[in-house]
């Protein structure tokens, strides 16, 4: 397995992604860098103005919404699951209630990364697999 799971693959200048910290779509809006992000195991979107977190919030379906304001400028930010067996997202930056830009992110844009992350889920689900079906034979054995 690669050791370099942790490590953030740049997918092109606006996408990277990680096992440790998810998918994250990096804006940039008049000298500011606006780093939205989706962590892959919990479901926790944050939203980053430089290094300062102004919005975050942990949803648990397909599609969310986060709403902020910076220095005076309203912004929304809208995260989509388009394909859940791809994985295709995509990322929508809004200001002051005009589109700004949309950013995508697929598992197939970097097939070796995703299938190295991919794997890492597999066998830690086996492994609980394993180990939920060892306790309910140790305990509910006849």
């Amino acid at each position: 397995m690669n050791t370099q799971l942790n490590k953030a693959l740049s997918l092109n200048n606006e996408t990277e992604i990680s096992f440790a910290q998810g998918v994250s779509f990096n804006f940039t809006d008049e000298e500011k860098k606006i780093t939205v992000s989706r962590s892959l195991h919990s479901g926790k979107d944050n939203v980053l103005v430089g290094q300062k977190k102004v919005s975050s919030k942990y949803s648990c379906g397909f599609n969310s919404c986060q709403q902020f304001n910076h220095q005076g400028v309203d912004y929304e930010v809208e995260l989509k699951v388009e394909n859940v067996i791809t994985r295709r997202m995509s990322c929508t930056l809004i200001k002051d209630g005009a589109h700004l830009k949309t950013l995508y992110f697929s598992w197939a844009d970097n097939k070796k990364q995703s299938l190295e992350i991919m794997s890492v889920y597999f066998l830690f689900g086996m492994a609980c697999g394993f180990g939920a079906a060892y306790v309910n034979g140790q305990f509910f054995a006849g």
